[in-house]
């Protein structure tokens, strides 16, 4: 195994050890916009990526098992050295919500915006960086008994935060990883009559992994998937300016 490697593999059994003491480790809701795709921070770039998340989620006290797919388009810009930027927006292509009186739907919205800023090399071959970003997901849904329309919008308002790593193995290839920390509030909203039922806000932790690989000079390739109880995987296409 090459050394950046190993010292990668290394790097994650220590942070993963040392953070989940200080993590919440109530495990609960995800949904696809929580993917970060992971670009090259020194130059702006934007991504296209398709994402699913599968995670469960407590609406008025009942629980609900989610999945979600969505279309998110980002772009990053680096402010100065080592800070960026990143603002993204999205389309859900599919959200489900299944429980006894579940709803299904296509269509909506998602927005948000993060900062990162790199953090200094503890190893030379080993980038890091920490990530917060903050999103709102309106997901158009309609019983799933009722074929009379889309009568209802699921919205999740969620922060992120999480500690990256990341390292060339090739002359093209990279792989990152590390741990992501989720806080997010759900709500269920009838769009004819305004009735609103909350979730609780709910928190998790997992780990993530993921590759980029250079097409070009212009084009990367890239694809990740968090672990662990949520799941949240996404593949796409990154293009530098």
């Amino acid at each position: 195994m090459p050394n950046r490697l190993k010292y990668t593999f290394l790097a994650l059994v220590v942070i993963s050890i040392s953070v989940s003491g200080f993590l919440p480790r109530k495990v609960f809701a995800s949904g696809a916009c929580c993917a970060i795709t992971q670009g090259e921070k020194s130059r702006p770039h934007i991504s296209l990526a398709g994402s699913y998340g599968s995670s469960h989620e407590k609406i008025g006290g009942e629980q609900f098992n989610l999945g979600q797919s969505a279309l998110l388009l980002k772009y990053g810009y680096s402010l100065f050295e080592k800070c960026t930027i990143q603002a993204n927006i999205g389309l859900p292509v599919s959200t489900k919500l299944n429980d006894s009186n579940g709803f299904r739907g296509s269509g909506g919205i998602i927005y948000g915006a993060g900062i990162g800023y790199e953090l200094p090399k503890f190893i030379e071959p080993i980038n890091s960086y920490f990530l917060v970003s903050y999103s709102m997901s309106y997901g158009l849904l309609q019983k799933t008994e009722n074929e009379k329309g889309r009568d209802s919008v699921f919205i999740i308002s969620e922060i992120q935060s999480a500690l990256i790593i990341e390292t060339k193995v090739a002359d093209k290839f990279g792989i990152y990883g590390g741990l992501r920390a989720y806080s997010g509030k759900n709500r269920l909203k009838n769009s004819i009559t305004n009735e609103k039922v909350d979730g609780e806000r709910e928190g998790n932790y997992s780990p993530l992994f993921g590759g980029r690989y250079n097409i070009s000079d212009k084009i990367s390739a890239v694809a990740e998937s968090g672990l662990g109880h949520n799941r949240v995987t996404s593949s796409g296409l990154i293009y530098y300016f």
